[in-house]
């Protein structure tokens, strides 16, 4: 059984030769390596991609000038040869069973497996395993695989602690939206996890997710952010009912969850590459506070339990002036940017 394994590329010819060595060190061997390098003006990560692919029959390079991460993941699925097909970052890690801990499991065939991972806050040099239950719709039922997956954002969201199977994503014509440069991911599990009849879940992989604050494409402004929120809450919706929750708790937790993508609407006006003024972010946050699903979220909202980052927040919304609320927000992000050495202990604290 061949597994396809896709790593786009963006400026990554310093990840290649770590990223590479991992893969290369698998105790499974029966892989394809397709590294699709993205963008004009990559001849370094190319040149780097080469040479390997020169070494090592089993790797190949896929050179596209469009950029976009999911346009690299669509290119690397129609390149892919194996049975099942695997997505890693360039600037992760991954453990040398990595492939077997999967292969394990493929003996049903099922259309999409995903496991538990390793979590490395680089800039605060803390590692933290995120694990799963082992279940199997086929014994355990499609419910409690779903309800599994769905208990965490980070195993739901992501693409590198899952695998899938290749002809099932062409059969159903599964691929990445190419029209928002943000949770392009989420939308695409979301959309095969509805359609799969066959789900498994291993307890880990031996995926690393090497974190960074300020690196991943989260730090910096979406101008499509909005679009992606209003098509991944339908899609989770969907996958909601399929496990089996009644539909009057799922639009209860959706409006209680109003308060935190507001909130996160708010994180992303305030980020690196937003070219709103003050006066047009404080339109938006005023249309967002006083609106009438913020309002009975926050009602519902438990403060007790919230982190001091939502701690801010809800101080800043006493009185509901959006200007508050754009000042708080606009300070957080000043001070986050000028942290230096410190910034990995505070972002720890303020998580808690």
């Amino acid at each position: 059984m061949t597994i396809s394994i896709i790593i786009p590329c963006y400026n990554a010819a310093k990840y290649l030769p770590v990223i590479i060595a991992d893969i290369k060190s698998q105790t499974y061997s029966d892989w394809e390596l397709i590294i699709v390098s993205n963008g004009p003006h990559q001849e370094e990560q190319i040149t780097v991609a080469n040479r390997f692919a020169s070494e090592d029959s089993r790797i190949k390079v896929v050179v596209i000038d469009t950029p976009g991460v999911s346009n690299a993941r669509n290119t690397g699925v129609l390149h892919a040869n194996g049975d099942y097909v695997m997505f890693v970052d360039a600037d992760d890690r991954l453990s040398n069973n990595h492939l077997q801990r999967f292969v394990s499991v493929l003996d049903s065939h099922p259309d999409v497996v995903c496991g538990g991972f390793i979590l490395n806050r680089v800039s605060e040099n803390s590692k933290v395993e995120v694990p799963l239950a082992s279940l199997d719709s086929g014994n355990d039922g499609m419910g409690a695989v779903l309800n599994a997956i769905l208990s965490s954002s980070m195993i739901l969201n992501n693409l590198w602690n899952k695998i899938f199977n290749l002809d099932f994503l062409r059969s159903t014509e599964c691929v990445f939206p190419m029209d928002i440069t943000v949770a392009e991911d989420h939308i695409f599990v979301a959309e095969v996890l509805l359609k799969s009849s066959n789900v498994k879940t291993i307890p880990m992989t031996g995926y690393i997710y090497m974190y960074e604050d300020g690196s991943s494409a989260m730090s910096r402004y979406h101008a499509c952010f909005s679009e992606a929120q209003r098509r991944c809450d339908p899609l989770d919706r969907q996958l909601k009912i399929k496990a089996g929750m009644d539909e009057a708790k799922i639009d209860e937790d959706h409006l209680r969850s109003a308060y935190i993508r507001v909130y996160f609407e708010i994180c992303n006006i305030f980020k690196k590459g937003c070219g709103l003024t003050f006066s047009q972010k404080c339109d938006l946050i005023r249309n967002w506070i006083k609106s009438s699903d913020f309002e009975k979220s926050f009602a519902m909202q438990d403060a007790s339990k919230h982190n001091l980052l939502c701690k801010l927040f809800d101080i800043s919304l006493i009185g509901r002036s959006a200007h508050i609320v754009a000042c708080s927000f606009a300070l957080q992000y000043f001070v986050k940017r000028h942290l230096g050495p410190f910034k990995g202990t505070l972002m720890r604290h303020l998580r808690n």
